[in-house]
């Protein structure tokens, strides 16, 4: 796999420096990381897996102990430390970004985090970047650190359809397993979809 295209001027940081809860983010998630990373594993059998706005890249690292190829992108300076060097880019991920094809996106409680103007730039670049994308958004209420854009599920939807994409077979199910699971937040139970190109 090739390192996205891009240029310097993509790097230009975040809207928000979440660097201070980098660690509470660990903290909190890394034992649900780990499950929904080994469960969407045995679930789609991917070989090559990005995330974006990855925070340390704790998500991506159960595909790694399976020899899977990772690729994570943050605009935040200090996010990627779980990653290999070749395995993380600081990107501005409201702007375009050209990758390799993957077959498996995720990108978990990101939209959020930017403003409403940029939604349709995520989703371009989380859907041109695989066929299959793990996706999870904070609805209205929700609340968090800076959350600018929080939407219910149908918002998002209606833009991964529009880029030709639907639920995947194994949607129901995966939310099934994810409530049972007890690895899982709240917030992961509640908002957790998974997508599919027609």
């Amino acid at each position: 796999m090739n390192a996205p295209a891009y240029t310097a001027s993509d790097v230009i940081g975040t809207s928000d420096d979440y660097s201070g809860l980098m660690e509470r983010i660990d903290e909190v998630e890394g034992v649900q990381a780990e499950w929904l990373g080994e469960y969407l594993y045995k679930l789609i059998r991917p070989r090559s897996v990005i995330d974006w706005g990855c925070a340390s890249g704790l998500y991506l690292l159960p595909f790694s102990w399976h020899d899977v190829h990772v690729c994570g992108i943050d605009g935040e300076p200090t996010a990627g430390s779980k990653l290999a060097p070749n395995e993380f880019y600081c990107m501005d991920i409201r702007r375009p970004i050209a990758t390799d094809r993957y077959d498996l996106a995720l990108c978990i409680e990101v939209a959020e985090h930017l403003q409403p103007e940029y939604a349709d730039a995520l989703v371009d670049n989380v859907t041109r970047s695989a066929n299959i994308v793990f996706w999870s958004a904070a609805r209205p209420g929700q609340g968090g650190h800076h959350h600018h854009n929080e939407q219910q599920i149908s918002y998002w939807a209606a833009k991964f359809a529009m880029r030709g994409f639907t639920l995947h077979l194994h949607n129901d199910y995966m939310i099934d397993n994810i409530c049972n699971s007890g690895k899982c937040v709240r917030w992961l139970r509640r908002n957790s979809r998974l997508y599919r190109r027609w």
